[in-house]
C-alpha cells in the first residue's frame, strides 16, 4: 500500500504469504508446482490497488521469471469462478487460499520460489480515532483477524 499521509493511524492484523491456485482438474498441474510449470502456465492476475499483484510483479522481475498473464480481474471477487472454470493459474493471499481450497473445486500450491511474506492492516483517519463506534468496530475487526486471534 502506497504510504499513508499524516493523520491516518494503521494497525497490523496479521502477516500472510501467497499461494497458488489452480482447479482440481487442471491438466497439467498435480499436486506440487516447479518454477517451469508457473513460468508455462497461462495466468489470471488480480489488479486492483491494495491486491498485493505489485509485491509478486515486483519480486518477478528481481528474480528474473516471467509469467504469461491471459486474464486481468479487476478484484477477488472472480478468483474462484475463474480458477474453478479454466486451466489459469492464480497466485494469491493464502488466506484466501485456503477459504477457496475449503469450499470449491481447488487445488492450493506453494509458490516454486520466494516471495516476502507481508503485513495485512486496518487504516483510519484521525477524525474517526476517538469515535466510539469507530473504535468497537477496529476491535472487533482486530480480535477476528489478528495473528493472536485465530491461532
Amino acid at each position: 500500500m502506497p504510504q499513508l499521509e499524516a493523520g491516518f493511524y494503521q494497525q497490523a492484523l496479521f502477516r500472510q504469504n501467497y499461494v497458488c491456485m489452480v482447479s482440481a482438474d487442471h491438466p497439467r498441474i498435480g499436486k506440487t508446482l516447479d518454477l517451469a510449470q508457473y513460468q508455462a502456465a497461462d495466468h489470471a492476475v488480480v489488479t486492483s490497488s491494495g491486491t498485493g499483484h505489485l509485491i509478486i510483479d515486483r519480486e518477478l522481475a528481481r528474480q528474473g521469471i516471467e509469467r504469461r498473464i491471459a486474464l486481468r480481474i479487476p478484484n477477488f471477487l472472480g478468483v474462484a469462478f475463474v480458477i474453478e472454470h479454466t486451466d489459469l493459474l492464480v497466485t494469491i493471499p493464502q488466506r484466501l487460499g485456503e477459504v477457496l481450497a475449503g469450499r470449491g473445486h481447488f487445488r492450493m500450491l506453494s509458490v516454486p520460489f520466494p516471495l516476502p511474506e507481508y503485513a495485512v492492516k486496518q487504516h483510519w483517519h484521525e477524525r474517526f480515532h476517538p469515535d466510539p463506534g469507530n473504535r468497537w468496530l477496529r476491535g472487533v475487526i482486530s480480535e477476528l483477524l489478528s495473528d493472536a486471534g485465530s491461532a
